[in-house]
This record gives structure tokens, C-alpha cells and sequence, in this order.
């Protein structure tokens, strides 16, 4: 599996979604109804633009809880089988058209063996909208088992939009929808951690489990409490890594009959190890265990009063442990605030000189085709000519950074984030 760098430098991944593809930037005018329209080479045009912008390693969107190709099998619900589409926007109504179309990913792999891109097959690892968007997001398999859905400190009536993975039927949907791509023919799954933090909660079958354990009620426990916290957090983090090692078993079973291996990489936020156990990820049992071959990060702020982004720590885990390590940068802002190309150009940098393999940008469908970023995407992979844009004078005054993009470049569900928490809650 070829990972080498990009024609522009260190490899540059760009992470899109085809359903806001050239979608309109995200002005706060109506959506441009010619950007809207449906032409049917919507996939052939989003991979293209990635190609001429000098990005040949492209990680697709396969789906959050209703998958983003076409299947028969039982478990998935494609998108456009499930919901209410009298209740969705243009854009929706656009997608639902490509996915009647035709398979998309299909089309997607076609595209990329002709034209030599490496595509990698992400999938959202516990994110579901509920009845949000006419429910057109949401699996029947979530909707149909309310008793897997994972629990909030504040008990079943707070709403989380995710599903516990200490239920084996859960952890197997998840499989069914990474192999389902495999057999589609993607050779590397792009499992993100990152959408939601935290993946494990208080669903009762963890707390029960955890009580019997200790004698402790884990929703009387802070950080402040020490070893018995991180014990907790240790403790409802294992049936996410049960996945990971299900997973891997389920990949050596395929290349043994195939011959043919698949590529795992993991994306978690950037605050350190610590913070992913927090998020659910116990990364470093994932690493001791050699549960993924590459690993990238998000700058996601999701704690409040967190916003640490400790990329030279994973830099050093990757160069001790021998595994590739990309840096998450955002070029979609965070809703409210603006765009900052050297914002942009800074953040690379940043993560270059920490010693990364190469950097993963979310989301392209949106900045391969905005005007003030689009210029800037080519150079990314390349740090000497980043140190040189940020020495161009004519850029600062063109550009000059504004509280109103000051935060560009992290991931966009920072800052605004709905389940921001503190350190010192129970509620994480």
C-alpha cells in the first residue's frame, strides 16, 4: 500500500464528505441554488479537485450510523432507506440523489485506481443524530434498540446520540459496516474516534460492571479523585478496545483468505494520551497491542478550559513505537467565525516541525473550493514553502489575523462543542 508523500512534500490526507461538496462555503447568505444542482460526476469532480490542489491521499466519508454506499446487508441502513426526507434541506435532497444514483464509494474506488489516488474509507465511529435532519442519519439498527444506546451522567433522558459498545451486537454493527467496505474492495478503514468524544459514558451495564469491580459508584468520581478516576476511565474504555482487537481478528481472517491486507488508521483528538482515555480511547493499550498501522489527530476542543494540543508527545510515541502520525488541521471553521489562509499555513507549519509524517486536513469538499483557501492547500505538505508565505508581507496585510478566525485551523465542533465539559465534573 503505497503512503509516500505527495508530489508537494509530506503526505497531505484530505478528509471530505461528499455531501457538502462545493456546497457554498457556509456564507450565512441562502445556499447558491447552482451549487446545489445535482450533475452526476459529483464524485469524479470532488477527487479531481484534490489531485489538481496536489493531494493524491484522500480519506472518504463512508458513514456515521447510515452508511454512505449502497448495501443489502441487514444490519446497515443506507442513507435514503430510512427517515423522513420532507423535512431535509437542498443540500440533503442533493446527496439522496447521488446515493440513488449509483454506489458512490464504488464510484469513488473506480476513480482512484484510475487516476492513482490512495482512498482510505472513514467511518464515524459513535455518532448518531436521532431524530435530527428528519432522522435521514440514523440507522434503523439505532433506532431500533434503544437499550444499547449509551446513558449521560444525567441518566437516560439526556440524549448523547450514541451507542454502547460493552453490547456485543453493538461492536459487531460496527464490523459489519468496516467489512462491508472491505469487500467493496477499500484497503485501508479510516476509523474516527474523533466524532463523538467521549465514546463510553454511564450506560448501566459499565457502571454495574465497574461497582462490582471496586465497590465504587462511578458517578460520584472527579479527576480530582486520582487513580480510582483513571481506574474508571480505564475500566469503560475496555469494550472499545474489545472492538479494536474484534476488528483486527475480522482483518486477519479476510487477508488470510485473500491475500490481501488492509490498512487500519485511528483518528483521536490531539490533547495527549490522557485526554483520549478521558474520550473512551485507551491509545496506549491500542499502541502496546499494535491495534492500528497509522494514526492522525484532531485539534478538537472538547473539554472546557482544555485546549491543549500536544502533538510532540504523539511524535514521540510514533517514532518509539514505529507507526505513521498525521496532524489534524481544520479548514472548516467553527459556525460563527471566519477563514484565515496564514492561520491555515501556521498550524502546518506548527505540525510539520513537530516532527509528523504528514498532515490530514477536514474537511476539502469545503476549502478546495473557497477562494481564500484554495491557494494555500498545494503548499501544506511542504515546509519551507510555508515558512516563505509566512514571510510575504502583501499576504499579512491581506490576511491579518482577527479575533474572528484567531481559533481557524482547529477542528470546527470545537469551541462551540455542545458537550464541553470541565475537568473537574463527573459528567466526562
Amino acid at each position: 500500500m503505497n503512503v509516500s508523500a505527495d508530489s508537494n512534500g509530506k503526505t497531505v490526507w484530505g478528509i471530505t464528505e461528499l455531501e457538502t461538496w462545493n456546497a457554498g462555503h457556509g456564507n450565512e447568505q441562502a445556499w447558491e441554488p447552482s451549487l446545489q444542482d445535482y450533475t452526476g460526476r459529483e464524485v469524479e469532480d470532488c477527487l479531481q479537485a484534490h489531485l489538481d490542489a496536489g493531494i493524491e491521499h484522500v480519506i472518504w466519508h463512508n458513514g456515521r450510523s447510515t452508511t454512505c454506499f449502497q448495501t443489502d446487508n441487514p444490519l446497515l441502513s443506507p442513507y435514503g432507506s430510512v427517515g423522513d426526507f420532507g423535512r431535509a434541506d437542498p443540500l440533503t435532497m442533493r446527496f439522496l440523489k447521488m446515493m440513488q444514483a449509483r454506489c458512490i464509494l464504488e464510484a469513488a474506488l473506480d476513480y482512484s485506481r484510475e487516476k492513482s489516488i490512495v482512498l482510505a474509507g472513514r467511518v464515524t465511529m459513535n455518532r448518531h443524530y436521532g431524530e435530527a435532519y428528519g432522522g435521514v442519519f440514523t440507522s434503523d439498527f439505532y433506532r431500533n434498540n434503544p437499550d444499547f444506546h449509551e446513558v449521560g451522567y444525567e441518566g437516560p433522558d439526556q440524549p448523547v446520540g450514541r451507542m454502547c459498545y460493552a453490547f456485543a451486537e453493538v461492536r459487531r454493527e460496527r464490523i459489519e459496516f468496516m467489512m462491508e467496505t472491505v469487500r467493496k474492495d477499500v484497503r485501508v478503514l479510516h476509523l474516527d474516534f474523533v466524532r463523538q468524544p467521549p465514546m463510553a459514558l454511564y450506560h448501566p451495564r459499565l457502571v454495574e460492571g465497574f461497582r462490582s469491580r471496586t465497590g465504587l459508584d462511578p458517578r460520584e468520581l472527579k479527576l480530582l479523585d486520582g487513580e480510582s478516576y483513571w481506574e474508571w476511565m480505564r475500566f469503560r474504555s475496555q469494550p472499545i478496545t474489545l472492538f479494536m482487537r474484534e476488528l483486527k481478528s475480522e482483518l486477519e481472517a479476510f487477508a488470510a483468505q485473500s491475500n490481501e491486507e488492509v490498512r487500519v488508521q485511528v483518528r483521536v483528538t490531539d490533547g495527549g494520551p490522557d485526554e483520549n482515555l478521558l474520550a473512551g480511547v485507551d491509545l496506549m493499550a491500542w499502541i502496546e497491542e499494535g491495534l492500528f498501522d497509522d494514526l492522525f489527530t484532531s485539534p478538537l476542543d472538547w473539554i472546557a478550559g482544555h485546549y491543549r494540543h500536544d502533538l510532540p508527545a504523539y511524535a514521540g510515541l510514533a517514532r518509539k513505537h514505529r507507526f505513521n502520525l498525521y496532524a489534524g488541521v481544520g479548514t472548516l471553521p467553527v459556525p460563527g467565525y471566519a477563514v484565515n489562509p496564514l492561520r491555515l499555513v501556521r498550524m502546518a507549519l506548527n505540525a510539520l516541525e513537530a516532527g509528523v509524517d504528514g498532515l490530514a486536513l477536514y474537511q476539502t469538499d469545503y476549502s478546495l473550493t473557497h477562494p481564500d483557501l484554495a491557494w494555500c492547500l498545494p503548499l501544506l505538505g511542504d515546509a519551507e514553502k510555508l515558512r516563505e508565505t509566512l514571510l510575504d508581507k502583501d499576504l499579512a496585510v491581506k490576511y491579518p489575523l482577527r479575533w474572528q478566525d484567531a481559533n481557524f485551523g482547529i477542528d470546527n465542533h470545537g469551541s462551540s462543542y455542545p458537550y464541553q465539559t470541565s475537568f473537574n465534573s463527573p459528567r466526562l
